[in-house]
């Protein structure tokens, strides 16, 4: 079982999608409101990254579970080769350990991530009790993709001009930009 990753923004100022982008798309020619926009968007990012079970713009984030049986599926993406930082755990002996970066591997599959063992290899034997932690690069770094840039706005302008929490429908234009980036749905 995977727990809550611990996350650090590589830019923690950075907005997934640009100020000046969601200004032009709102028709908003002032800067009276850039600090509403800019928390609006923010807003928007959690509800997408929370929505998906993504991770949108680059974060180095500190994840543990309870076995190496976990590491079939990584609990955050995306993430890309070299993403895997470092893999540690308790020894026996109550020693933190580090994992061997030559004895495992990242297998990408779209959105979903799992480490595996190269051939010859074993994982160690941790202190019974004691969780493995997982240091990962995860988010996107060469540009979040359209569809996902267009949900954030479409949102960022339904609380912009609404002001207010607005039911949604059972299926939403929101629903359909994003239904390609849900990760385990």
């Amino acid at each position: 079982m995977w727990y809550a990753a611990n996350a650090v923004a590589k830019d923690p100022d950075a907005l997934a999608v640009p100020l000046a982008d969601v200004k032009l798309r709102l028709s908003v020619d002032h800067s009276d409101d850039d600090g509403l926009l800019s928390d609006i968007v923010r807003e928007a990012t959690a509800y997408v990254e929370s929505y998906c079970n993504i991770r949108l713009t680059p974060q180095t984030l500190t994840s543990q579970c309870d076995g190496f049986r976990d590491f079939r599926r990584l609990p955050d993406g995306p993430v890309f080769i070299g993403a895997i930082k470092e893999i540690g755990y308790v020894d026996q002996s109550g020693n933190p350990q580090t994992v061997d970066a030559d004895s495992y591997g990242l297998q990408l599959d779209g959105l979903e991530a799992s480490v595996v063992l190269k051939a010859g290899h074993v994982w160690p034997f941790p202190r019974f009790g004691e969780r493995i932690t997982v240091t990962v690069d995860a988010g996107y770094v060469d540009g979040i993709p359209y569809e996902i840039r267009a949900a954030i706005m479409a949102r960022v302008a339904s609380i912009y001009r609404g002001r207010e929490n607005a039911p949604m429908g059972e299926w939403s234009d929101f629903d359909s930009l994003l239904i390609n980036f849900r990760r385990g749905a």
